[in-house]
């Protein structure tokens, strides 16, 4: 088993730490006002004002936080003890694009990011464990 840690496994965690942390201050925010404004528009519009309570979609953009946070944790493990975290790169990249739904624009990035840094032949080594 490799113990050398490749240098794009730990630009990895530096990546979703800071991501993480953006997507936990902001990124809640901008989630949110995006979501109030698509809710608060196209609602009343296609109800024809019956249904002017469409501001209230942007809560949806308050998940964004906890995901930036569960980002930034896996961040900051990833750096400091990378070997705990190897397993959660297999299935990681892949649930970061969902968070499109949310109106999260970060998250996806640090999906493909992931998924692109986890193909390299050195880190899927170090991933398995090979």
């Amino acid at each position: 088993m490799n113990d050398q840690v490749p240098q794009q496994y730990k630009t990895l965690g530096v990546a979703n730490l800071i991501g993480g942390l953006v997507n936990a201050t902001i990124g809640g925010f901008i989630a949110s006002t995006l979501w109030s404004f698509v809710g608060g528009t196209c609602t009343p519009v296609c109800t024809l004002g019956l249904c002017p309570i469409g501001f209230l979609m942007g809560f949806f953009g308050f998940l964004v936080m906890p995901l930036g946070m569960a980002e930034a944790a896996v961040g900051l493990v990833t750096m400091l003890s990378p070997q705990t975290t190897r397993p959660l790169w297999k299935f990681l990249p892949y649930l970061q694009f969902g968070a499109i739904l949310l109106g999260d624009f970060v998250s996806p990035i640090l999906g493909f990011l992931g998924l692109t840094m986890t193909r390299d032949p050195e880190v899927a080594a170090y991933i398995e464990g090979i």
